[in-house]
């Protein structure tokens, strides 16, 4: 895009020029990444300034990003990619091996299924749908936390709750220099959720436009199926960010169903 061009003709290679949002769909990494396409960085897999070995983008949702993406990354420009990546041997290996700052998003596992659930209703590929439409909030969102894609997976709630507790085990045992947001603290405070990254990235704030940017504020479900109708940078599955709402759909079913089926305490995913 347009957009792409002039950063890169504009700006010089930053501090720290190559970035890795990392976290689990629902977690907050659309806002990052909406934040990081307000500084100087081009996003790696959509931008026809940017080539590498494998010209698709799946690797945006992959759990094994190759490290030759990095490799691929140019050395005298400003780059971020996003992606779901588990804590692999292969990622340890890229955060070792390369010049990547690595940005870890995290959010309240409640809220996050809850998320993914209403994700789900309004997704009609996604492999659950047909399982849950047409249920009740209670019988579809027990369905979406336990329901496997095949028997020798782990159900998404196990999943979700293990994706989390490995990174953060990670960050802390290897002391490694990774920026870990909650996505509660953006509500919290935008402002310092934002200066957090530029602080991370060593980028002065004071060449960031903080008024300029702006939050999405999703008033009707019918604009997330609109979203997930668009391709490229232009599709999202932000939906409507909302901290706590568990606490508005957690009756005392949904609340004994989820933590029977949770596979460890929620106060090990804290950071």
């Amino acid at each position: 895009s347009l957009s792409d061009f002039k950063k890169d003709k504009t700006n010089k290679k930053l501090i720290y020029n190559k970035v890795w949002c990392i976290g689990l769909p629902k977690s907050g990494t659309t806002l990052i990444e909406s934040i990081l396409e307000e500084l100087p960085y081009v996003e790696m897999f959509t931008s026809i300034f940017r080539k590498w070995e494998n010209t698709n983008t799946k690797y945006m949702f992959d759990l094994n990003v190759p490290e030759k993406l990095f490799k691929d990354m140019p050395d005298n420009k400003n780059t971020y990619c996003k992606t779901h990546t588990k804590l692999t041997n292969t990622a340890k290996k890229i955060i070792n091996d390369n010049n990547v700052r690595v940005i870890l998003s995290i959010r309240d596992l409640r809220d996050m299924m809850i998320s993914r659930y209403y994700h789900i209703l309004n997704y009609k590929f996604h492999w659950q749908h047909n399982l849950l439409k047409g249920l009740s909030f209670n019988e579809g969102f027990k369905i979406s936390l336990t329901n496997k894609k095949n028997e020798h997976e782990n159900t998404p709630l196990q999943y979700y709750y293990f994706w989390i507790q490995n990174w953060i085990e990670y960050v802390k045992r290897e002391k490694k220099d990774i920026l870990v947001l909650n996505y509660e603290d953006f509500v919290r405070s935008k402002e310092q959720y934002i200066y957090k990254i530029l602080n991370y990235l060593k980028i002065n704030k004071y060449d960031f436009d903080i008024k300029k940017f702006t939050s999405p504020k999703i008033k009707r479900s019918n604009i997330l199926r609109k979203n997930l109708q668009n391709y490229g940078r232009n599709k999202s599955t932000f939906r409507s960010g909302e901290v706590g709402q568990w606490q508005q759909l957690f009756d005392e079913e949904i609340t004994d169903f989820f933590n029977q089926n949770l596979p460890g305490n929620l106060d090990k995913l804290k950071y």
